[in-house]
């Protein structure tokens, strides 16, 4: 025996001894191609080796620990609770009386405007506003005397209804008529009947104008405000607060040119001032979707985090909750208002906030991490490894309440039950093999 395994690996030294000698006599290129192909078959029967190794597991145990269950959402700081300030002055501001961070009361002073306007321009814009109130004044007199023939016209509507009437009595007895002492005639008898008929065309085209007249009525009131507005931004002018509130978002200088605001201006001018009410950037508002907004409740503690004020987190509490939705490209979504429990004047209406909402807690209740569980049959279940074979068998379990990292598992398996919670790849594997409850 001792000679055969000599003979062999004196063999095998020869024939390694041979393939050297031969590998030295080959040129460079050809070198470095068989050592290329080495390369690739010692990674390819590695790679085969390993495939053959059973899958590593990460496992975790099913323990007691308290859940939040979070709504959570992107909205918005509130702009409500201002109020947009325009000039009333087509003009130069010639006096500032507040700034930015300024506290006002209603009919508090902010600037003083000067107009512009020349004297011509005055004189034009105030014929047009007297021009202006006579067509109202005469729309106003012609509804008075519509109602006048309005009135007329019903009163012949009552007299030829109540001689219908008569004349439908008489007839009904056989009486005659007592103008004539003789039966009535079918000539009279269409007489009557015409003039009632006239009597209810002549109310109805009666009372078509006098409603009409209040059309005319208003257009004269909206071109009497027109033309006042127009006037009165020729005229110099003390603008002032129309509610209390902090000074934000002054636009103006002294020296600066100003419009007034009229109706040809309205969808493209820019107040000169808003004053908005204190605690108007302390109120978040989010949306949320049908599912969500059902959790939702006013008391319902929160946490928001402002983009523009970054390492921070701000405490809030749910104040109300839209009962009626709004349709956003077809998906109905209501509004939630939270209020901030604490200020920061680094918080502007309009900035970006980032909402959690806690709508639901548990304490020592049983945990395992969200990606533990798997869908299974129409149902839930984790993976556990059997004792005997080490493969994965899936365990049908109920869970409770969901939170970003943790599960809640109200029944299936047991406290300390190891469970699959990934592969070293990331991936758990699906098992056919199942097991009817929790051990």
């Amino acid at each position: 025996m001792k000679k055969i395994i000599q003979n062999s690996w004196h063999s095998v030294a020869k024939k390694t001894t041979s393939m050297w000698m031969w590998f030295k006599k080959l040129g460079l290129w050809k070198k470095a191609a068989v050592i290329f192909v080495v390369l690739v078959l010692l990674y390819i029967i590695k790679s085969v080796t390993q495939g053959q190794k059973q899958p590593r597991y990460i496992t975790t145990k099913v323990e007691r620990g308290n859940l939040v269950e979070l709504v959570s959402e992107t909205g918005n700081v509130s702009s409500g609770g201002r109020v947009n300030i325009y000039s009333p002055t087509n003009g130069v501001v010639t006096k500032l009386y507040v700034q930015n961070g300024d506290t006002v009361d209603t009919n508090d002073p902010l600037l003083e405007v000067q107009s512009t306007a020349t004297e011509q321009e005055k004189a034009n814009l105030y014929a047009s506003y007297t021009n202006a109130l006579a067509s109202l004044k005469t729309a106003q007199q012609n509804k008075l005397t519509l109602q006048s023939q309005l009135e007329t016209a019903r009163k012949t509507i009552l007299d030829t209804q109540s001689t219908q009437s008569y004349l439908d009595y008489k007839r009904s007895v056989n009486a005659n008529n007592p103008d004539t002492g003789r039966p009535y005639t079918q000539e009279e008898i269409d007489s009557k009947t015409s003039a009632r008929t006239i009597a209810q065309e002549t109310f109805a085209a009666a009372e078509k104008k006098y409603l009409e007249a209040d059309s005319a009525i208003a257009a004269g009131q909206a071109s009497v405000q027109s033309t006042y507005l127009a006037y009165n931004a020729t005229q110099n002018s003390v603008l002032k607060a129309t509610a209390p509130g902090t000074i934000y978002n002054l636009a103006v200088q002294t020296g600066d040119t100003v419009r007034a605001l009229l109706s040809t201006n309205a969808s493209t001018l820019s107040p000169i001032v808003v004053v908005a009410q204190g605690d108007s950037a302390y109120v978040v508002s989010v949306d949320l979707n049908e599912v969500d907004i059902a959790k939702v409740k006013p008391g319902n503690p929160a946490e928001i985090t402002i983009d523009a004020v970054p390492q921070k987190t701000f405490p809030a509490i749910v104040e109300r909750v839209n009962t009626f939705g709004h349709d956003e490209a077809g998906v109905i979504l209501y509004t939630v208002y939270l209020r901030l429990k604490r200020a920061d004047p680094a918080i502007r209406p309009l900035m970006t906030a980032n909402v959690d909402i806690e709508v639901a807690k548990k304490e020592n209740i049983l945990l395992i991490p969200n990606s533990a569980v798997k869908p299974y049959k129409g149902g839930k279940a984790v993976q556990v490894l059997d004792v005997k074979t080490k493969q994965p068998v899936f365990v049908p379990v109920t869970i409770g309440l969901v939170g970003i990292e943790k599960t809640q598992i109200v029944s299936g398996i047991k406290e300390d039950t190891e469970v699959i919670a990934a592969l070293q790849n990331g991936q758990v594997t699906r098992s056919n093999n199942t097991v009817p409850g929790g051990q």
